[in-house]
């Protein structure tokens, strides 16, 4: 427990709070499995509906204010996109937070930054403002882990087109991209809150500090929305790609087929069975038929270059 003394200006670290402190500003951080540290006669001003929430980290993302409690959960996110709960609430002058085990780091950090900087928790609101931001922190760190993803993707679809593990990794960047939109998209009605001036817990600087959220939260969900259509893209485009390789065999087929056409004519000509063929009986008829067949196909196949169709002319070049 963190509290702020209002009259020293300095923050205290206790283990446990025996009667209710009504100057500055008090951090309560819990395990999940440290219910019974809640102090009891804050436990007992509690909504019972609050109450049973505060411990249920399960829950979907949840905003909720009865009289001067407020309540809400926060999901934060793994480095294999996992999601992680929390659950907060604000009682007149106590922040209650209760986390599992490994989110322990992400808050420990955060009473450092409190217990080196006594001013930044003179308040709930800035205890709230510094939680939300160190969340922002780690889903701006998983937008750029997308980034670094996406660039590695779209190097793959070069390099490997027919690659169908490149499809598969998409489809599942798409899959997380939607939880994480899941995970956002409750904090705009929290922010929300927060920007109102009647907000009961608000503070002189009110404007710059939900004004620094808004700013983190249009940040990602911009950023999200870019991903969506840009993971689109790199599956378009390995489609592309692939039926243009398609393409480019089919007609290097077709024109194997063309060559071989006059050639097959010829053969199938002189395979006959007239009686009077006057180049059957010819000393070098079949030389003849040989050259004519091959330089048949050599024309047709030195047209198809000229043209551009097989390969690239000079002209072209």
């Amino acid at each position: 427990m963190l509290v702020y003394n209002e009259s020293t200006g300095e923050i205290e670290e206790r283990q446990e709070a025996g009667v209710p402190i009504k100057d500055g500003a008090v951090w309560i951080c819990l395990n999940l499995e440290e219910h019974d540290r809640l102090p009891s006669f804050l436990e007992q001003t509690i909504h019972p509906h609050i109450k049973k929430k505060l411990f249920d980290l399960e829950s979907i993302p949840t905003l909720a204010q009865l009289k001067n409690q407020l309540f809400f959960s926060l999901t934060a996110i793994g480095k294999d996109l996992t999601p992680i709960n929390c659950t907060i609430l604000v009682i007149e002058n106590y922040v209650v937070t209760i986390l599992k085990s490994n989110l322990f780091n992400l808050f420990s950090k955060i009473k450092e930054s409190f217990i080196e900087t006594p001013e930044s928790m003179t308040n709930p609101f800035k205890i709230l403002y510094h939680i939300l931001n160190a969340f922002f922190m780690l889903y701006l760190q998983q937008v750029d882990t997308i980034a670094d993803k996406f660039q590695d993707l779209e190097g793959q679809v070069f390099k490997w087109p027919f690659e169908n593990d490149i499809a598969r990794q998409v489809y599942r960047m798409k899959q997380h991209l939607h939880r994480f939109r899941q995970i956002i998209e409750p904090l705009d009605a929290l922010i929300t809150k927060m920007e109102d001036p009647d907000f009961p817990y608000k503070d002189e600087d009110i404007s710059f500090y939900s004004q620094d959220l808004r700013n983190s939260y249009n940040r990602i969900v911009q950023a999200l929305d870019q991903f969506s259509g840009s993971f689109d893209g790199i599956f378009n485009l390995q489609m592309s790609l692939k039926a243009d390789h398609t393409n480019t065999i089919v007609k290097t087929l077709t024109l194997f087929s063309v060559i071989f056409i006059p050639m097959t004519f010829i053969a199938g000509l002189y395979g006959m069975n007239f009686k009077y063929m006057p180049e059957l009986n010819w000393s070098f008829g079949y030389f003849y038929a040989l050259i004519l067949m091959f330089g048949v196909g050599a024309l047709l196949a030195f047209y198809f270059y000229l043209k551009g169709w097989w390969g690239r002319s000079k002209k072209q070049k």
